[in-house]
Formats: structure tokens, C-alpha cells, sequence
């Protein structure tokens, strides 16, 4: 087992916390949390996902809308 000297399981739950704070639409929290939840059952460690909620609640911040109402252009 690898000693956690950077406390990522920390980090990882207080930016979860910061997602479900965050000034963005219920429908686009359930989708990052589920996301975050099928990342961990992949095998993702909690520093990569703990990045992904912070740009994914980044984007939510900037665009005002739900992530699974975007379309590429």
C-alpha cells in the first residue's frame, strides 16, 4: 500500500465539497459527481479526479449551462 504524503483523499473531498457549494445548476452537480463515482470504480486515483472537478466546475461556472446540453461546433 502507498503511503498518501500529499493527502490527495483530503484534497479529493473538499473539492467534492466545493462542487456540491458551487454556484451551478443541481443537473450539472449530479453530473460530475456521477462521473467522479464511475472515474473511482475505473481505477482513476483521487489526484486526477480531484483536478477533473475543478475544471469541470470551472466550465459550469462560464458557460450557465447543463454539460449535457453542450454540442461541438
Amino acid at each position: 500500500m502507498m503511503c498518501d504524503i500529499h493527502n490527495y483523499k483530503l484534497t479529493f473531498k473538499r473539492e467534492e465539497r466545493n462542487v456540491r457549494k458551487a454556484k451551478i445548476s443541481r443537473r450539472n452537480k449530479q453530473l460530475i459527481l456521477e462521473f467522479g463515482r464511475y472515474c473511482l470504480a475505473s481505477g482513476i486515483g483521487y489526484a486526477r479526479i480531484q483536478r477533473f472537478y475543478q475544471i469541470l466546475r470551472d466550465v459550469c461556472l462560464r458557460m450557465k449551462k447543463d454539460l449535457d446540453s453542450l454540442r461541438k461546433r
